[in-house]
């Protein structure tokens, strides 16, 4: 008798497993040289986005798998449909929204200038960079920046603007001297001035705001939406902020 219960309790078991649908997986794409947003602590991703999407993982009931590459390749795959969001920090513009569609802004930043902190460089508005080798990681709003108004307006020579596949090769480039300067957001370049020898030199007061980025006309739009939407006006949005943007 005990055997007969022990085998109809596996059988239920075993088909009630079967049935319940396994959660399935959100592939979200990021570049981990971004700190506070994403990096990694002795190997372990960490950061304001790396929690963010686990928050929204759990909100949507995905598991979630991040998948790192170069920052210049996020957009082209969720275009290909490699990975179903980019979460690494980004700026929400219209080039930018002619590939993908974004969710809801989430945070806002500007741009700034990053030196060696031995240098006694004065910059005090964009004419006076033109001087200067400036670094910039490809494809983020910094490059942007300098290329639409200072290279194409013939302000700064095209040689002159330094493009580097991540934020570490700029940062090793600048401590090294092989360039002057780097442009970046204002949250990583104070991270990255904590933990250097380096300072801000100049901010550029961009306004601009960081989103999601998703396929055009993606489900998870609206989801993702609800989702930081809940996730903002919660106890969890003030201390992931107080973990990662205090001083």
């Amino acid at each position: 008798m005990k055997i007969k219960n022990v085998i109809i309790f596996l059988a239920v078991f075993l088909i009630l497993n079967a049935c319940t649908p396994k959660p399935a997986v959100l592939h979200i794409g990021m570049k981990a040289d971004f700190p506070p947003f994403e990096y990694r602590e002795k190997s372990v991703l960490t950061g304001f986005d790396i929690d963010l999407a686990r928050e929204i993982g759990k909100k949507l009931g995905y598991k979630i798998q991040f998948v790192e590459m170069e920052f210049d390749e996020l957009l082209p795959a969720v275009y290909n449909n490699k990975i179903d969001l980019a979460i690494s920090a980004m700026t929400i513009n219209n080039q930018r929204l002619e590939l993908v569609d974004f969710s809801m802004p989430y945070f806002s930043a500007d741009q700034v200038i990053l030196s060696r902190s031995d240098c006694d460089i004065n910059i005090k508005q964009d004419s006076d960079l033109k001087q200067f080798k400036i670094g910039t990681q490809n494809g983020t709003t910094g490059q942007y920046y300098l290329q639409y108004n200072l290279v194409e307006t013939g302000e700064l020579a095209w040689d002159k603007l330094i493009g580097f596949d991540n934020n570490n090769q700029a940062l090793l480039a600048l401590l090294n001297r092989e360039i002057d300067l780097i442009i970046m957001d204002n949250t990583a370049a104070e991270a990255f001035a904590r933990i250097k020898p380096l300072k801000i030199c100049y901010v550029i007061p961009t306004e601009e705001e960081y989103g999601i980025a998703m396929k055009k006309d993606s489900p998870l739009r609206e989801p993702v939406n609800n989702a930081l939407t809940e996730i903002m006006k919660s106890n969890v949005w003030t201390q992931m902020i107080t973990a990662y943007m205090s001083e």
